[in-house]
């Protein structure tokens, strides 16, 4: 549920405004069951490796949740032309936030021959705050002279959030497979009876987070001829990050959280601040453009944990090189390559070394050690388009290597819980590659429109298992056929079909290797009845294949609606719309990490009805533009190739 209202105006002849505020409420309903497989190097509980075989561990989860949210945003932007040379922009935005959250999730942990290992039963409810703010304002100043420009930005972040948790749960852990010394949750009450070793936990966590970010950037352009421009530029930025984190433990003897925790509770003070200052050569000739760019970056970073009264200071320099080179071949070529160089900081929560024990077998804990990640970014764009023949080519490649990548370090004990902490390593790839090729196809007097799309992804990096390097290499290659066309006035139709096959593969776990094949196809189509009534359908079909078990699904989802335009000028519109018609909707999402492959199956809403009314309002003053609509409608006709409706997978 949500309304909103929406300002624009212009004030005299040199203000411009724009605003809007919304507000929404949501509840969201969620059951879900898992399926998901970790295979680890032996180990003998502090991460050494053994000389016996690697082990397995199957977890099957059900996790029902209620989330709650009430949200408020305002929006304004504000244009203000001093002259016909300098403009000032101002654009605010506010955003509250209220949650209530609920989780209970039950778990069975069994090994690679079907023993138990351990369960788990959760109940974890929350409710919190929370309210962001952002300011842009930004003065640009042209000259007399064509191309000497100056300009300023003052970019300004605030994020406060407050939540207050209860977490309680029961955990079991079948003999002699308890936890290894010093992976107990703490604050957790231990019992072993009928050879098995429970851990009880009753905590209240509360949790204030505080962040403000300034930056401020300057820039001016200095024209060396008609074909040069030289721009100098220098930004300083100041992030500050607050984190106050205070658990109790229930005490039985007063029936209150009056027992603090001082192992899980934290308060921590992160600052980053960045100089960055360089410049740009830019070159333009009549069919390329190139420019050519170098920035020098220090970073302080700052670290205060005031709970333990202890400080990390660290500076970082960095030179970060740039280039850009275009070129337009013939009419309607382009071929574009660039080169970027990024530095990203470590956040908060992976700096804070203090345990997160939300999901009590998988503790979390940050690293105060941790240094920012460096990047490589190498992209390269094709474009071509015929306007007298429809076709089209487009071709991208992305190429990308990070330096000190921030990635999981997880260590598993013998009774299937796990720690994971944040660390730096080398070696990290991606690739990206994505063709689209589209043509027009006549057959007698019938155009259809035929596109092809291919994509390639693939990921190579290190994480650590048990303290052992783990090599995973990731592949995803796609492959889709679409074919729409107008039959005639009256008849729109649209066919596509996709293929998409994902590979896994690690050098520490070749059991975990695995290889999924997704497909769909989707049938959309657009009638115009007689007496202003329309009819949209669409029709996909869903495969999963690859998986294990009751996952090996496949689906067919069918929306249909029916509508009536209204009034004179076809302002208004009622319509009857059915969703998953055949009632065999589902969810299903493959994760795959460096530690797990997992298989998730959520429930969804199936077969419902909608009755809907709209009504357009298309009256604007002289000389005023009317906007452009949202719901793309043309002639009454809403989505025309997708049915007007938005699909859930």
């Amino acid at each position: 549920m949500g309304g909103g209202i929406n300002y624009r105006d212009g004030w005299g002849k040199k203000i411009d405004v724009v605003s809007s505020y919304n507000v929404s409420n949501t509840n969201t309903l969620t059951d879900q069951r898992s399926r998901r497989e970790n295979v680890i190097p032996n180990s003998d509980g502090t991460g050494t490796s053994t000389s016996q075989a690697d082990s397995a561990f199957v977890t099957n989860r059900q996790n029902g949740s209620e989330n709650g949210n009430t949200n408020h945003r305002a929006n304004l932007r504000l244009d203000y032309r001093i002259d016909s040379l300098t403009t000032i922009r101002l654009i605010p935005s506010l955003s509250w936030l209220q949650s209530d959250y609920q989780n209970q999730s039950q778990s069975q942990t069994f090994d690679g021959q079907g023993g138990p290992v351990n369960t788990s039963n959760t109940n974890y409810r929350s409710t919190g705050s929370g309210f962001t703010g952002n300011n842009s304002l930004l003065l640009f100043r042209k000259f007399r002279k064509r191309g000497r420009t100056v300009s300023l930005n003052w970019n300004t972040s605030l994020n406060n959030q407050d939540n207050e948790g209860i977490n309680q749960s029961v955990n079991t852990f079948a003999q002699p497979n308890i936890p290894i010394s010093g992976t107990t949750t703490p604050g957790s009450s231990q019992t072993a009876t009928g050879g098995l070793f429970a851990q009880t936990i009753n905590q209240r966590n509360e949790q204030e987070t505080r962040s403000m970010t300034n930056s401020i950037n300057v820039s001016y352009t200095e024209p060396l001829s008609m074909r040069q421009t030289l721009e100098f530029h220098y930004m300083l930025s100041n992030n500050r990050n607050t984190s106050n984190r205070a658990v109790a433990d229930f005490n039985e003897a007063t029936g209150q959280y009056d027992r603090p925790n001082a192992q899980l509770s934290n308060q921590f003070v992160n600052t980053y601040m960045t100089n960055r200052g360089g410049l740009t050569w830019q070159t333009r000739r009549l069919k390329y453009t190139y420019a050519l760019g170098f920035d020098a970056q220090q970073a302080g970073l700052r670290s205060n944990n005031l709970s333990r009264d202890t400080s990390l200071n660290r500076t970082f320099t960095n030179l970060l090189p740039n280039a850009l080179f275009t070129y337009n071949f013939a009419k309607n070529r382009t071929l574009r390559l660039n080169y970027r160089t990024r530095v990203n900081a470590p956040s908060v929560n992976q700096l804070q070394p203090v345990p997160d024990n939300t999901n009590p077998l998988n503790i979390r804990l940050g690293n105060a050690d941790l240094q920012p990640e460096f990047s490589h970014n190498l992209s390269l764009n094709y474009n071509r388009f015929e306007p007298t023949t429809f076709r089209n080519l487009f071709a991208s490649i992305n190429v990308s290597r990070t330096d000190n990548k921030i990635v999981n370090s997880t260590t598993f004990t013998r009774s299937g819980a796990q720690m994971t902490r944040p660390v730096n390593t080398d070696g990290y790839y991606t690739l990206n590659g994505f063709l689209v090729l589209g043509r027009p196809i006549r057959f007698d007097e019938q155009r259809v429109n035929v596109n092809l799309t291919t994509n390639l992804t693939y990921n190579r990096g290190t994480s650590f298992v048990n303290n052992q390097p783990n090599l995973a290499q990731n592949w995803l290659i796609g492959q889709g056929l679409s074919l729409n066309t107008n039959i005639d006035e009256k008849l729109d139709l649209n066919l596509a079909g996709n293929i998409n096959l994902q590979s896994a593969r690690y050098s520490l776990q070749p059991q975990q290797n695995t290889t999924f094949l997704n497909q769909s196809a989707t049938l959309d189509l657009f009638y115009q009845l007689p007496l202003r009534f329309t009819f949209t359908t669409n029709l996909t079909f869903n495969h999963y294949g690859g998986s294990t078990g009751s996952y090996n699904q496949s689906f067919t989802l069918w929306n249909v609606a029916l509508a009536r335009q209204l009034f004179k000028q076809k302002q208004g519109e009622l319509r009857l719309q059915v969703f998953d018609l055949l009632n065999q909707n589902q969810s299903i999402v493959r994760n795959v990490t460096d530690t797990y492959v997992e298989e998730v199956q959520s429930r969804v809403l199936n077969r419902y009805f909608t009755i809907s009314f709209v009504y357009n309002l298309r009256r604007f003053g002289a000389g005023v533009t009317p906007p452009q609509d949202p719901f793309n409608r043309t002639n009454g006709r809403q989505g025309r190739g997708q049915g007007g409706f938005r699909r859930n997978q």
